[in-house]
């Protein structure tokens, strides 16, 4: 019950930050709608292919564990994704097209942006209920795309399962280890760097970024959530929580409390709302954005908003920890 409940009310929170005139033209997909997909998705896998309550781990059942995941969780995410993206035929267009359309290609494909991506949402939540303006259309001239469509809900959640499993397997270290905990924490940074580094390789391989002058099987693409971004920005931030793990849990002369990372991580959606908050008032009151006045005090709102629930939360540790 917890599960579907955190999952309606991101998606309901995430439909309120897309709030329009008439539901005729609200937009349906967005940021806390893909989000509430990979939660429910990763929570539902954690349920159904995790240990149960009362089982310890041993050496064996790590293997078993992140086995099951990959089998019955990470790589379904990944062929469905691909396979449709690559071949659903869409009608007018050739099969497996993700390029932008409008003006590209000679304007051969002007109405296909995304191929399957724009295909497959347009059936499920109809076209006039995606994002109206993508970042493509000022360039290529391009009708609507949403690039948190619903095909892109499954790489999301292929991101929040590495994610995931980089969280939970270092529990699984933890509770293995019977070495000191200096000896566990640089284990767990070999881990996250040699996981980062694989993901990396396997981005610049299997999206064929070394392929030129004809260019990627898969680019770089992240309005499609394309496979070869979701494993480069995974394995950057594998190497990017090396490095926090080292600065926070490491040796003294580098060790650092992480009260702003602890805060950030905690608020994570209050903050992402209430920097869009602003620009919600402003389109459900009616008023213009236009004005050079209006956008910098939208500005100094979103910063504000951003800052607020970090302050308060690093405050409110560095009272805990203060010696009197």
């Amino acid at each position: 019950m917890g599960i579907a409940q955190r999952t309606m009310k991101l998606f309901i929170l995430g439909l309120f930050i897309n709030k329009a005139d008439n539901w005729s033209d609200w937009r349906i997909p967005g940021v806390l709608q893909a989000l509430s997909a990979a939660y429910l998705i990763v929570s539902v896998a954690d349920w159904g292919l995790s240990r149960r309550p009362g089982r310890s781990f041993s050496q064996n059942h790590v293997s078993k564990f992140v086995g099951w995941h990959f089998v019955f969780g990470v790589i379904p995410l990944i062929l469905v994704n691909l396979l449709i993206t690559f071949t659903l035929p869409v009608p007018g267009f050739p099969t497996g097209y993700i390029g932008p359309g409008g003006l590209a290609d000679g304007g051969e494909y002007r109405n296909c942006t995304g191929g399957a991506h724009l295909y497959v949402d347009s059936l499920v939540f109809e076209i006039q209920h995606l994002l109206q303006t993508p970042t493509c259309q000022q360039r290529y001239k391009t009708g609507p795309y949403d690039p948190e469509g619903l095909l892109n809900w499954l790489m999301v959640a292929t991101t929040a399962y590495a994610g995931y499993l980089q969280g939970a397997l270092f529990m699984i270290i933890q509770e293995l280890s019977t070495t000191p905990a200096a000896e566990v924490q640089n284990r767990h940074t070999r881990h996250l760097v040699v996981c980062g580094s694989g993901l990396v390789l396997l981005s610049v391989l299997g999206g064929g970024l070394w392929v030129f002058p004809s260019g990627p099987w898969i680019p770089l693409n992240k309005n499609l959530w394309s496979l070869s971004y979701v494993l480069l920005s995974s394995g950057l931030a594998a190497w990017l929580l090396a490095l926090l793990v080292k600065l926070i849990d490491g040796a003294e002369s580098v060790k650092w409390s992480g009260a702003v990372c602890v805060a950030v991580g905690r608020n994570s959606i209050s903050i992402y709302v209430m920097v869009l908050y602003p620009s919600v008032v402003f389109r459900v009151t009616g008023t213009s954005v236009a004005s050079a006045n209006l956008s910098f005090a939208l500005r100094i709102a979103r910063s504000v908003s951003t800052l607020c629930p970090i302050c308060a939360n690093t405050s409110e540790r560095w009272r805990r920890s203060a010696p009197f």
